[in-house]
């Protein structure tokens, strides 16, 4: 696997890093990855539903076993909701004053030839709109 982070003074201190969608796919493998390069790191996994958070912290724990040198934290997020990022905002800010690194990689995707009807097709495409561009932004 290469080698994806430098050699920093990252490794050996106590960052908060917050990755959005990490409950699976390329947001899991992120946080899979910083987990057993940074040293006393806090990794903060969302997911739109916490269960499926806690879920992937599970799934990191028995596969990381001791390779993992960062404690793992979830916290629901729906990047769509104003709400939602409020309460993780003053989550963050009340535990830690701060945060380090974001890594934004919540989004949606869906398959053109699995949609039916017109509607369905303007149903997806303003979901898509309102996770993939508005919401990040």
């Amino acid at each position: 696997m290469p080698q994806i982070f430098a050699e920093t003074d990252l490794q050996k201190s106590n960052q908060i890093f917050v990755v959005t969608g990490a409950n699976r796919g390329i947001g899991y493998g992120i946080v899979e990855k910083l987990a057993t390069q940074i040293e006393n790191g806090i990794i903060y996994i969302t997911s739109m539903k916490e269960s499926d958070g806690k879920s992937a912290i599970e799934s990191l724990t028995q596969s990381l076993g001791e390779n993992k040198k960062s404690e793992i934290r979830c916290h629901q997020l729906d990047i769509t909701s104003a709400e939602s990022c409020k309460k993780i905002t003053n989550h963050l800010k009340e535990c830690h004053g701060k945060i380090d690194v974001l890594v934004n990689n919540a989004g949606v995707a869906f398959y053109l030839e699995t949609i039916k009807t017109l509607e369905e097709k303007y149903e997806k495409g303003w979901h898509s709109m309102n996770v993939n561009y508005f919401g990040t932004k």
